[in-house]
C-alpha cells in the first residue's frame, strides 16, 4: 500500500486507519481528504517510530501487559476479546509487538518533546489578554442522570422516589448501580454542558433545575432520565485563575504538535516514500 524507508504499511493497516477514522467521526464513507490525511499521519508515525527506535527506550512487559488489559477492558469476556483481535488478522503476540511499538513512541514524544516543552503564566496571560473573546462562555450546567430503559419504568420510578425521600438516596451509587449510560462509571456524571448540546427533552429539564434539585422522570428517545443538577454557570467572561491550568495545557500541546509536524516535514524531505496511488484511490468514496 505504502512503503516508508522500506518499511510497509499494509492494506490492513491502512484500513483499519480509516475504519477509526469513520469510527470518530460518524462518516459512512471517506472522501479524498480523508484519505489523503490518514496516509499522510501513519508516514510521519512510521517516520516518527522509525527515528524512536533508534533511542535507547526500554520497554518492560508489564507495561505491554497494563496496555493489553486496558484495551481488552473493552470487552466483556477474554474470549471476546481475543476473537476480536482473530477478525482483525492479528494474533495476541503481534498485537503485544504493535503496543510495544507504540509505547516506544509515546515515550519518545514524551521524553524529547513534553519534557523539554515549558509553558508560563506569563505565556499563558499573554495569550488570555490577547484572546478573551475565546473565554466567553453562554450559560452551562453540571448535571449527572441516571438512565433506565423505556421497559424499565417501574424500576425508574422506583429509584426516583428513593432518591426524593433521602432514603438510601446517594445519587452516584444508583447511577453505578442501575445507569445503561457510560457515565455511570462516573456516578452519572456528564460534565458541563451549554443549552442545545443535549436532546430537547434533556435540555429542557437540566435547565429548569435549580443546583441540588433532582428531576421528575424525563423520557426521551433513548429512555427515561433522573437528572441532578451539580453546579450551574450563568456564563460571561471566565476568569484567568479559572481557565489558566487548561489554557496552559492547552498553550503546551500546540507547541508541541508543531514541534512534531515540523520534525515530521523535514524527516519526509529526507525519505524514500512510495505510494500505491490505485490502491488509495479504492477508499475514497
Amino acid at each position: 500500500m505504502i512503503k516508508v524507508n522500506g518499511f510497509t504499511i499494509s492494506e490492513k493497516d491502512f484500513d483499519m486507519a480509516c475504519a477509526e477514522r469513520k469510527y470518530y467521526t460518524r462518516k459512512e464513507q471517506l472522501d479524498k481528504n480523508d484519505v489523503d490525511d490518514i496516509a499522510n499521519q501513519l508516514i510521519e508515525a512510521t517516520l516518527l517510530m522509525e527515528v524512536a527506535e533508534k533511542k535507547d527506550i526500554e520497554v518492560t512487559e508489564p507495561e505491554i501487559d497494563q496496555m493489553l488489559a486496558q484495551i481488552a477492558s473493552n470487552f466483556e469476556t477474554k474470549e471476546a476479546f481475543e476473537d476480536a483481535v482473530a477478525k482483525t488478522g492479528e494474533t495476541i503476540e503481534s498485537t503485544r509487538a504493535k503496543i510495544k511499538k507504540n509505547i516506544t513512541l509515546q515515550k519518545f514524544v514524551q521524553q524529547d518533546y513534553v519534557d523539554k516543552t515549558e509553558v508560563s503564566e506569563e505565556d499563558a496571560q499573554k495569550y488570555y489578554d490577547a484572546n478573551k473573546t475565546k473565554f466567553i462562555s453562554g450559560e452551562e450546567v453540571r448535571a449527572s442522570h441516571i438512565l433506565l430503559k423505556k421497559e424499565d419504568k417501574e424500576l425508574a420510578m422506583e429509584i426516583h422516589e428513593k432518591l426524593t425521600e433521602g432514603a438510601n438516596g446517594d445519587f452516584a451509587e444508583f447511577a453505578k448501580a442501575h445507569s445503561e449510560c457510560p457515565s455511570r462509571e462516573k456516578g452519572g456524571d456528564l460534565g458541563f454542558f451549554g443549552r442545545g448540546k443535549m436532546v430537547p427533552e434533556f435540555d429542557k429539564a437540566a435547565f429548569e433545575l435549580e443546583k441540588d434539585q433532582i428531576s421528575d422522570l424525563v423520557e426521551t428517545q433513548f429512555g427515561y432520565h433522573i437528572l441532578k443538577v451539580t453546579d450551574k454557570n450563568i456564563g460571561g467572561l471566565k476568569k484567568f485563575d479559572d481557565v489558566k491550568d487548561a489554557l496552559k495545557q492547552s498553550i503546551k500541546n500546540t507547541v508541541i504538535n508543531n514541534k512534531l509536524s515540523k520534525f515530521a516535514q523535514e524527516l519526509k524531505a529526507e525519505a524514500t516514500i512510495e505510494i500505491n496511488e490505485e490502491l488509495l484511490a479504492k477508499r475514497i468514496a
